[in-house]
């Protein structure tokens, strides 16, 4: 026993163990919530998520009780000296000037093409994270009457109805919002800041890019690595996602840092590097659920790195202890702290969003939206905004032959590092990644829009980066290093196109078409409910909106139209997608789509399918034209 008690190892897990054991034997458990929620859900509906938090945060502690019971169990493998790791650290030679000013040069043109988009309207998913978690909670008490409280932050981390909230980001931009803005009652003052939601992401952003040349170079992918930087930066989906009030610009963070932090833990065995590397893992997880391919496949790659390594056995077990370690820190992290998500995160999956099969035309246009963020289907040639690699300047046989060069340096890339007798063990993450999430979504008929696909964008770029440094003879060296500086010119070439708009213009105009409805757009503002009647039944835009009051049928919009006519308020429907609506909602976009009932005033076209807005102002007294 003193043996152990001089390990700092079983001290550390030992304390862990017995402040968690302390903690559940104190803590009572929620017996009459649970009470409560099983009665809620024999009547079909859904728990709050007050109710959820305490019940599913007592069950995390019970599983971490056994999770740091397993910490204890390790203590054989993770409490054994380790003098070195498995992995050779590359040399490290400095920056050149002229690859200083490319890698400021890049910084700078992101930082230029992602900043006009700071103020930009929020698009539908944006501003349902603003509106449920960010913002201020403003809703009709039983008289009608919109109210204005605090938002709470247990519904910043936990609300889950829909897995829009991701967490992780969700966090640290109500933490910037609270922060930056200042909430004004002016009629035109606006109700939250778009500005401090999106400057985290556009951190991250900037951080990714730092991020991907530092893995590159802790895996020896140091030649080329500022012009990787450089197409990095003109990437569609950094411009896009690196501001986006969205949790993948800190994805495209997460995933590089991962990378680096294991590359670190493999070549020093530290311990820094191991806990690093779990509590990112988490972090990831955090923030983006889905994402759980990353981290799946790059613990496969680890483990086989450990255990195909020339170490000797003493060494590799405490290798092994250590990345054990890692994973039940990331665990215990997510059980602890994720355990309430789980209710709507499992309601989610029982939906079938996104249902359908991959075919050959879904994975040629998720090559070319990983080359360059652009696919070469238009998703609607009528939209003025519609962007393919099929209708933009660039001729069509350029944009084939720059993917097609794309994919030949991927392969090149998988080459060099699978002639690396030890480090081919990584391919594992770099290819077997992408290839576990695109089987599960296989197997599971799912269909999902190409930027799903956004956490392996840095695995392509990691692999164009081993191409640049491959062997061999000098002219195979500088055609590999020659063949990807085209690629990543050719990626500027290609995005440029959509780079522009989403630089230019929102992808949804929602703050606008509110505007086109209302001169008081303040819900702080005294009068900003008695002017209009606003109501939605589809794609409304609530956080912008918070006064529209919703309806499902025809006789509610027919009532509503009477109550305009009663309070001589005018009348306005303002809602996303409206070629959905009218396969879905026919009866309803019959009433809204007769001129002599309804005038169309604005259609907003958006840069994305959903995302075209249109409103819609009831002519007065119309509906005594109807039949009763």
């Amino acid at each position: 026993m003193k043996a152990l008690l001089r390990q700092p190892y079983f001290r550390v897990a030992a304390t862990v163990f017995a402040l968690l054991l302390v903690t559940f034997l104190v803590v009572e458990r929620p017996v009459k919530v649970e009470k409560r929620i099983a009665e809620r859900a024999q009547l079909g509906k859904d728990a709050p998520t007050h109710w959820l938090v305490p019940v599913w945060l007592w069950k995390g502690l019970a599983v971490n009780v056994g999770l740091a019971g397993v910490l204890l169990a390790l203590t054989p493998l993770a409490g054994r000296k380790l003098t070195s790791g498995v992995l050779p650290r590359p040399p490290r030679s400095p920056f050149s000037r002229r690859e200083w000013m490319l890698l400021i040069a890049s910084g700078v043109l992101f930082v230029g093409s992602g900043a006009p988009r700071l103020g930009h309207s929020l698009w539908g998913d944006e501003e349902y994270t603003m509106k449920r978690v960010i913002a201020d909670d403003i809703s009709r008490d039983e008289n009608g009457v919109l109210q204005i409280q605090p938002r709470s932050w247990m519904d910043t981390i936990w609300d889950y109805n829909k897995p829009t909230n991701h967490v992780g980001y969700t966090v640290v931009a109500r933490l910037f919002h609270d922060a930056l803005f200042t909430r004004k009652d002016g009629p035109q003052d606006p109700w939250f800041s778009e500005a401090a939601i999106r400057l985290p992401v556009l951190l991250a952003g900037v951080g990714s890019m730092i991020a991907l040349v530092w893995a590159c170079c802790v895996w020896g992918w140091r030649r080329g690595v500022a012009f990787l930087a450089f197409g990095y930066a003109g990437h569609a989906w950094l411009v896009r996602f690196g501001v986006d009030a969205r949790g993948y610009g800190f994805v495209l963070l997460l995933v590089p840092v991962l990378v680096g932090l294991l590359g670190r833990a493999l070549q020093t065995g530290r311990w820094r590097w191991w806990v690093g590397l779990g509590v990112a893992e988490f972090y990831i997880l955090w923030t983006y659920p889905g994402v759980v391919h990353v981290p799946v496949a790059l613990n496969i790659a680890a483990l086989a790195l450990i255990l195909t390594a020339a170490s000797d056995r003493s060494e590799k077990l405490a290798l092994l202890g250590r990345w054990l370690v890692s994973g039940v820190i990331c665990a215990m992290l997510v059980v602890g702290i994720m355990a309430p998500l789980l209710p709507g995160f499992i309601k989610f999956l029982n939906q079938k969003m996104l249902a359908g099969d991959i075919d050959a035309a879904w994975l040629w246009d998720g090559a070319a939206a990983l080359f360059c963020g652009v696919t070469f289907s238009q998703w609607d040639p009528t939209n003025s905004f519609c962007v393919s690699l099929s209708n933009q300047p660039t001729p069509h046989w350029v944009a084939v032959l720059l993917v097609g060069l794309g994919l030949i340096g991927a392969l090149v890339g998988i080459l060099t590092e699978a002639a690396q007798r030890h480090r081919r063990w990584f391919l594992l993450f770099l290819v077997g990644g992408p290839a576990l999430m695109i089987l599960h979504l296989m197997v599971g008929h799912t269909k999902p829009y190409h930027w799903y696909l956004i956490p392996f964008l840095p695995c392509l770029f990691f692999l164009w980066a081993a191409a640049m440094n491959r062997g061999g003879a000098a002219w195979q060296r500088w055609t590999a290093l020659g063949s990807v500086i085209v690629c990543m010119a050719g990626v500027h070439v290609l995005a440029f196109e959509q780079a522009k708009l989403y630089t230019r213009f929102p992808i949804e105009y929602c703050r606008e078409s509110v505007a086109e409805m209302r001169e008081i757009t303040n819900p702080r503002c005294p009068g900003y409910d008695q002017a209009i009647l606003s109501v939605g039944f589809a794609m409304y835009t609530e956080a912008y909106d918070p006064g529209l009051i919703r309806f499902s049928t025809v006789d509610e919009l027919r009532q509503f139209m009477r109550q305009s006519d009663a309070e001589k308020r005018p009348l306005y429907i303002n809602f996303g997608f409206g070629t959905f609506q009218r396969q879905t909602a026919p009866e309803i976009m019959a009433l809204i789509d007769n001129p002599a009932l309804f005038e169309r005033i604005a259609l907003l076209e958006g840069q994305f399918i959903t995302t075209t807005r249109e409103v819609f102002r009831y002519r007065p007294g119309s509906v005594a034209t109807l039949a009763p």
